[in-house]
C-alpha cells in the first residue's frame, strides 16, 4: 500500500548508560520549552510534519529498549512523506544529542533495522547478524540515501578485564573495497582514533550505493576478520 499511517523509532539499549541516561534522552523529547507555547519537541516535529508523535512502551528485546517514539500521520494522503520526515527529524536530533559521536553509524543502522517499510534490506544474512540496509548516511552533511551495514569486531580481554578491539587489519582493505565494490569502510572506536565513541561498542561501518556491493564487501571483511582470529589466537568474537 502507498499509505503508511505510522511507524516507530526504537532506541537501541547501548544508547543508555543506565536508567538515568535513558530518562535524560526521553526528557529531551518531552520537556516543554519550545516557543511559542512551551511545546515539547515531539509537538514541534508534529506541527512541521503534520504528524502525531508520542512516546510508547512495548516489549523489549536483546538489542532494543522497550521505550520508542510512535509516529502517525494526520493526513492519510501524504502519510509516507509526513511520517518519513518526522522520523528523520528524530534521527537528526539524536545525532545532535550524541554530538555526532562515532557511534552514529551504528545508531542509524539500528534504527533502520526496526523498520522494513522505509528501510529496504538485502535478503542476504551474513555471519553474526550483519545485513545491508537502505538508510541515510549520518557521516555526510547531505544525509544521502545508500546502503549500509555494521560488522562486529573481535576483541581480546586484558588483565583488567577490559576489551581491546581488533580491527586495524581492515585498514588495508579500504582501497580494494573502493575499487572492486565502490564501498567505503569506517572503523569506529577509541582504538581507531578517527571516529572515537562514547556509546556502545567499536564496529566497522560499511557504505555503498547498491545492496549487492555492500553484501560482497561484508563477505570480504568477514573473511579478513576470520583470518585475523586464526592468526591472533588471543581475540574472541561476540555477535549480536
Amino acid at each position: 500500500s502507498e499509505r503508511i499511517p505510522h511507524c516507530r523509532v526504537h532506541f537501541p539499549k547501548w544508547l543508555f548508560y543506565d536508567n538515568m541516561a535513558k530518562d535524560h534522552i526521553i526528557y529531551q523529547f518531552t520537556k516543554k520549552n519550545y516557543p511559542p507555547e512551551n511545546m515539547n519537541l515531539l509537538t514541534v516535529i508534529g506541527q512541521k510534519t503534520n504528524c502525531f508523535l508520542r512516546t510508547e512502551n512495548c516489549e523489549s528485546s536483546r538489542i532494543f529498549d522497550r521505550t520508542n517514539i510512535f509516529i502517525e500521520s494526520k493526513n492519510m494522503t501524504n502519510a509516507p512523506t509526513n511520517v518519513r520526515e518526522a522520523k528523520e527529524q528524530i534521527e537528526d536530533f539524536l545525532l545532535k544529542y550524541i554530538q555526532h559521536d562515532g557511534c552514529q553509524g551504528r545508531l542509524f543502522y539500528d534504527i533502520a533495522r526496526c523498520d522494513e517499510v522505509f528501510h529496504p534490506r538485502s535478503n542476504v544474512r551474513h555471519f553474526a547478524g550483519s545485513i545491508a540496509i537502505m538508510q541515510r548516511n549520518p557521516f555526510s552533511g547531505r544525509r544521502e540515501f545508500g546502503w549500509m551495514s555494521v560488522v562486529e569486531l573481535p576483541f581480546e580481554v586484558d588483565l583488567n578485564s577490559r576489551r581491546l578491539y581488533h580491527g586495524h587489519s581492515l585498514i588495508d582493505l579500504q582501497s580494494r573495497l573502493r575499487s572492486e565494490f565502490s564501498c567505503f569502510i569506517k572503523l569506529c572506536g577509541n582504538e581507531f582514533k578517527r571516529y572515537p565513541i562514547k556509546y556502545g561498542y567499536p564496529y566497522a561501518w560499511v557504505w555503498g550505493k547498491q545492496s549487492q556491493d555492500v553484501d560482497r564487501a561484508i563477505e570480504v571483511i568477514l573473511a579478513a576478520l576470520k583470518q585475523h582470529r586464526r592468526e591472533c589466537r588471543r581475540c574472541q568474537f561476540e555477535g549480536r
